[in-house]
């Protein structure tokens, strides 16, 4: 699996969320954007990626090593998890849009 974040700010800073909960939050903690996770989240925080000239970045996910709260699990057939980049920008941070992805 590999996730992309594109149309961001140029050379800002930025990982990935996961989780296996949609949600709705705006302006989380005082961002921009809305977060679209809820329940357990993880951060690829080991993932953290600049963004850029081209505005940009991307992430090969092991998926027998989701970050959570309690530790790395692997997904298992059949689950749905939503992914989501969380970034940089000048004076505050933002996210994309999030993604839910079912796995068989």
């Amino acid at each position: 699996l590999e996730l992309t974040a594109a149309q961001m700010p140029v050379n800002q800073f930025g990982y990935f969320l996961v989780s296996m909960t949609q949600g709705y939050v705006p302006n989380h903690g005082g961002s921009q954007g809305s977060l679209c996770l809820r329940g357990l989240i993880g951060g690829f925080t080991q993932g953290v990626r600049n963004s850029r000239a081209a505005g940009e970045f991307a992430l090969d996910v092991d998926t027998l090593v989701i970050p959570q709260p309690g530790g790395s699990v692997a997904i298992q057939p059949g689950e749905t998890w939503h992914f989501q980049a969380w970034f940089r920008e000048v004076f505050s941070s933002n996210t994309t849009d999030g993604i839910e992805v079912m796995f068989r």
